[in-house]
């Protein structure tokens, strides 16, 4: 059976296993992308009804597996109240160790539109995303040798969706040719390392310095090894160079949850939520500021072939459910220049009471079962963008 471009589905429960499942499982989960089965061993936290968790992906290197990177990084073990996936490579040519592609890796380089593992990423993102069980700020993603090449490709095309990465023992040339966003990076390598050589990767980091206006460093973590760099704009830049070789040392997956947990603890403190920091998942903001009305541009790049049904579900459904959760409708629009692209705004009393509206908006059971059967066939949307706006004091708009 050939499914269409980007269909997406999971073979297993998820809402009802967020609720019954322990806490130290790993869960195989299944996906098809552009008609070739996907697989990931996932962790899901013991989640209270309306809670959301951070999501972090781990990729394994070439040749490697998803069990064999939950035994590396035990990324689920440091941060039990995350969701942890551990997706499953496909064979892919490694230039440095299998050029004919035997063994499983990532696809770390290509046109996003056409790269099979950019998709795959998509296609998890969206599914869980759109079950409200992610806290959409606070998405991180770690990978160690070809895993972290194709984290910098994250990076690069999906860098937006991100709030930090942690790549190990890799290094990018897409870097220096490409515009990323600056998000937090804490990049762990081996001065010994024979594969990726030191200097390849001391390139990376040089070019990142460059690019986040880096000056002085000073101790991370206490370690005298991992070193965090003082950027003139703000940006966080850290790095973990150890001694060893290419293998990833013991410590690194409690590290990289450390940087990424002090992330998490900065996004909730600047969305107003000091209450959830570190240790658990996010609970809905109950308190509403004093900001004035803010508008939400919001970018859908829909999947091949989905963009009528796409129209249809908000002409249909979502404009209404919408207005029940207290999003006004301003406006919408399709771009005559860019195909499969769905454009709109809505208006909120302010952020706290936008991520409020839609918190509320995604757990709805009449949402989810529009959601589910509007995905009989395949996922409507491949990519989100989301921007904040305030009206400006000559705009004619209310």
């Amino acid at each position: 059976m050939k499914f269409p471009s980007c269909v997406v589905f999971i073979l297993l429960a998820l809402t009802s296993a967020l609720h019954a499942q322990s806490s130290s499982s790993l869960l195989e989960m299944k996906w098809n992308v552009n008609a070739e089965e996907r697989t990931g061993l996932v962790h899901l936290p013991v989640l209270d009804k309306g809670l959301q968790a951070p999501l972090v992906f781990v990729w394994h290197g070439h040749g490697g597996s998803s069990r064999g990177a939950a035994r590396q990084f035990r990324i689920h073990q440091h941060w039990p109240t995350a969701i942890v996936v551990y997706p499953q490579g496909l064979p892919t040519p490694s230039r440095l160790i299998d050029p004919e592609g035997l063994r499983s890796g990532w696809q770390s380089a290509g046109d996003a539109k056409t790269n099979r593992d950019i998709r795959f990423f998509d296609a998890m993102l969206e599914d869980l995303v759109g079950r409200g069980i992610v806290d959409p700020e606070l998405v991180f993603s770690t990978g160690h040798s070809n895993g972290g090449g194709f984290t910098y490709n994250l990076l690069v095309e999906r860098g937006k969706r991100l709030a930090a990465i942690a790549p190990s023992s890799s290094a990018s040339v897409r870097l220096r040719n490409r515009a990323f966003p600056k998000i937090p990076i804490f990049h762990v390598a081996g001065r010994n390392d024979r594969l990726v050589k030191m200097e390849w990767q001391q390139a990376t980091i040089d070019h990142l310095l460059r690019v986040y206006d880096c000056g002085s460093s000073k101790q991370w973590g206490g370690r005298s090894d991992c070193l965090e760099y003082a950027s003139k704009e703000g940006h966080t830049l850290a790095t973990y160079v150890h001694e060893g070789t290419h293998k990833m040392p013991e410590d690194a997956g409690a590290l990289i949850v450390r940087f990424f947990q002090s992330q998490a603890d900065l996004v909730r403190k600047r969305s107003g939520n000091p209450d959830q920091l570190n240790t658990g998942p996010k609970r809905s903001l109950e308190r509403p500021s004093q900001n004035s009305l803010v508008y939400e541009l919001r970018t859908y790049t829909a999947a091949d072939g989905k963009l009528d049904a796409l129209e249809s579900r908000f002409r249909d459904h979502t404009m209404d459910l919408f207005e029940r959760h207290g999003m006004k409708n301003i406006a919408y629009w399709i771009p005559v220049d860019v195909p499969n692209t769905l454009i709109y705004v809505l208006a909120h009393q302010d952020r706290d009471a936008a991520k409020k509206s839609w918190r509320s908006f995604v757990n709805d059971q009449d949402w989810q079962r529009i959601f589910k059967a509007s995905r009989a066939d395949g996922p409507l949307v491949a990519r989100i963008e989301s921007v904040f706006m305030k009206a400006t004091d000559y705009s004619p708009m209310p």
